[in-house]
């Protein structure tokens, strides 16, 4: 018997749903042995004595695809999907995603991406292109200085941007032939610069540097230069971040990032896909690893949650049943029309499983949540108000007491056992009024 823990490389899957009634997968022993994956952890048979066993790992992306796979669901990762794991693989992992946990630098890393906008008439088609932008010097030491003074832990420094292959420092100046700004880097600096934009070459201006180092600016590399927040990849990845760390539990998570799926002839596209070990303490009620499906949004104006990212999201819970929805936006609140929405799918979602619990929990995250310090509970309680309200231990020790607790800070509805006593009181009520009608 094996029980899998990882603390530093995520892409390795140590979460696995269980496979009680089909051992076809997933192949986790060498010579075709079927290994059971259970609340007692992964079994391997023993044919004879002293003779040790090879395990095979899968990474957590062959994961995700082999067990959707068991559903009739076909999964690869998406563009976004890609674009996601690239920033993982350069910020070290869920646990390098705190340097994203601020929405003034996801401000600034988006205007300084490039980007692509398209005009559309009745006759044609209009493409503009944004080059990227650089930042100066002085704009990234006034973010960090503005974040230790909102949040003095964790402690965070330019350096950590750089290391990380987030930003990387060069110098800007200004073409004499055609004005154009034309940004090289530390290697790549000559005494003869040759313009981007009209390919002709001049000095390096030595003698007329700006004043105050403002030569030296910054520009967003790889996928963080990605333009619209790196196509929905920040919120994903703070999501995922928040359901690894949102108490104090150690429980694994096995995930992947933005995948497309097809099934029974219709394609969907989900943020984020996720097997999370159950919260439960102790192995002898332990029940399966939960199935969590993503929806997560960035910073906009107006609705960013639509009737059609709900109906998406119940065509794949009617292919994958007792999925969890994670809901997020990237700001404060849901607007009134969201609300609207977002009630009638958390009702959706709450009906009855055979463990009593709602088949479909729906988890409400705004970037209070999403740029929390450490645990949930000290975040809620520092807001005051109705999240305070749902600091303590109960509302934050599962996943589904803490769905339960974003409907009524975010959506104001009663909690699931209140309504479901309701229920239960208005059918008796009803069942008594026709008793007294018999008689």
């Amino acid at each position: 018997m094996l029980n899998i823990s990882n603390y530093n490389n995520r892409s390795i899957a140590t979460v696995l749903p269980f496979n009680t009634f089909d051992r076809t997968w997933p192949r986790l022993a060498m010579g075709g042995d079927a290994v059971p994956v259970g609340s007692e952890g992964w079994v391997f048979p023993q044919q004879y004595t002293k003779l040790g066993q090879y395990e095979s790992l899968l990474s957590a992306d062959d994961a995700i695809v082999g067990s959707l796979g068991q559903f009739g669901v076909k999964a690869e990762l998406s563009e976004p999907g890609h674009i996601a794991r690239q920033m993982l693989e350069h910020l070290g992992g869920l646990w390098g995603v705190h340097l994203l946990a601020d929405i003034e630098t996801l401000k600034l890393l988006n205007k300084m991406a490039g980007g692509l906008r398209r005009k559309s008439n009745d006759a044609d088609t209009i493409e503009e292109t944004f080059e990227l932008r650089t930042a100066p010097l002085k704009d990234w030491t006034d973010l960090i200085s503005a974040r230790k003074a909102r949040r003095p832990l964790p402690r965070h420094s330019l350096e950590d941007f750089t290391k990380g292959n987030v930003i990387r420092l060069g110098l800007e100046t200004d073409c004499p032939h055609c004005s154009a700004k034309n940004w090289t880097t530390l290697t790549g600096v000559d005494y003869r610069v040759t313009c981007e934009r009209c390919l002709k070459s001049y000095d390096f201006p030595q003698a007329a540097l700006r004043e105050h180092n403002r030569n030296f600016t910054y520009r967003v590399i790889g996928p963080f230069s990605v333009p619209d927040y790196g196509r929905g990849s920040y919120s994903a990845l703070l999501t995922l971040r928040v359901l690894e760390r949102f108490n104090s539990s150690t429980n694994e998570m096995t995930f992947s990032t933005a995948m497309n799926l097809s099934f029974d002839g219709v394609q969907r596209e989900v943020d984020f896909i996720a097997w999370r070990g159950d919260d439960r303490l102790g192995r002898e009620n332990r029940r399966p690893p939960q199935l969590i499906i993503g929806e997560a949004k960035s910073l906009g104006q107006g609705e960013l949650i639509t009737a059609g990212d709900l109906a998406k999201l119940k065509s794949v819970a009617a292919k994958l049943p007792d999925a969890v929805f994670v809901i997020t936006v990237l700001r404060e609140y849901f607007t009134p029309a969201e609300k609207l929405l977002l009630e009638r799918f958390v009702k959706w979602g709450r009906r009855v499983n055979v463990h009593g619990e709602p088949t479909n929990p729906v988890l409400l995250l705004t970037a209070h949540e999403l740029t929390m310090d450490h645990l949930l509970s000290a975040t809620w309680k520092d807001l005051g108000g109705s999240h305070a309200l749902f600091a303590d231990y109960e509302h934050t020790r599962t996943l589904l007491d803490m769905a339960d607790a974003t409907q009524q800070i975010y959506l104001g509805l009663p909690s699931f056992h209140q309504a479901r006593r309701e229920y239960w009181d208005k059918r008796l009520a009803r069942r008594k009024a026709a008793q007294n009608g018999e008689n």
